[in-house]
């Protein structure tokens, strides 16, 4: 796999699918397993916030504003940051909306 093979930007997130963003999350922990980037969770959570753009951007500055902590926000762990930019955006968290597409499977 080249090195230049980095996760696409992410811009926004569509409120109805949160099937997108888990798939985007799931490629940049991939993209930093690969390249064996520190260990660290939090340093892990600082090289994903990279790749967020646009209102994404401004929610992860918001973060860490409100928690003066510029390497992980207030996130220990990639999935903790995951999981609150789907709650953020999409409104329900990822376990809610399982549910709710079990409920609507024929």
């Amino acid at each position: 796999m080249p090195n230049d093979v980095k996760p696409a930007k992410i811009k926004s997130i569509a409120t109805t699918n949160i099937d997108e963003p888990r798939n985007w999350f799931r490629h940049a922990r991939g993209y930093l397993r690969y390249h064996i980037v520190n260990h660290e969770e939090q340093s892990r959570v600082w090289m994903v916030s990279g790749f967020l753009e646009g209102p994404l951007s401004k929610w992860w500055y918001s973060q860490v504003a409100q928690n003066g902590d510029e390497v992980g926000g207030r996130f220990s762990e990639v999935f903790d940051m995951e999981k609150s930019l789907i709650q953020e955006f999409c409104g329900k968290a990822p376990e809610e909306q399982a549910r709710l597409n079990l409920d609507k499977a024929r």
